[in-house]
């Protein structure tokens, strides 16, 4: 049963699950792998876990309605819900019109610049006697002074609520 979209013949597939369920779901599977053959293979392997879902859902069913219900939730929850194609949409939507919604946080960061490696070449982050006594000789501070949330003094591990 090669079907695609324009020509699927809903009435077939009802008799087929009536008359014949284990024919059904090995056409149901067929039509599948063909749809996740035809597809970019870039969006494959996502469109597998998906289907992967979808089956489990199905799985954990009891009746074919209950099926349903469970896959319309799933739907329902990818389009409407935190982080759904909905909400994905609204912000690209916002972003093409340069506008931020005014209760999503900006990205706001302090761009770090690393020192090059000292002369005994051992780089950022290599201890030496000093740096475990918790002094850094090897880093300066900006010319402006640290930030107020630059961890001051000893490893930068160490926790500054202790």
């Amino acid at each position: 049963m090669a079907e695609t979209p324009a020509n699927f013949d809903f009435s077939a597939w009802v008799r087929l699950a009536q008359s014949d369920p284990d024919q059904f779901e090995a056409s149901r599977l067929e039509l599948i792998e063909a749809f996740l053959a035809s597809v970019p293979e870039d969006r494959r392997e996502q469109l597998r876990r998906f289907q992967w879902m979808i089956d489990r859902e199905r799985e954990r069913a009891k009746t074919p309605l209950g099926a349903c219900v469970r896959l319309s939730e799933m739907m329902h929850e990818r389009v409407h819900g935190d982080g759904g194609l909905r909400e994905q949409l609204e912000g690209l939507t916002a972003a093409a019109r340069g506008e931020m919604k005014d209760d999503e946080p900006r990205a706001v960061a302090e761009i770090l610049e690393f020192p090059n490696r000292g002369e005994n070449g051992r780089g950022v982050g290599a201890r030496s006697s000093e740096s475990a006594k918790g002094e850094r000789p090897d880093v300066e501070p900006p010319a402006d002074g640290p930030s107020r949330d630059a961890p001051t003094g000893g490893d930068l591990d160490d926790d500054p609520t202790a």
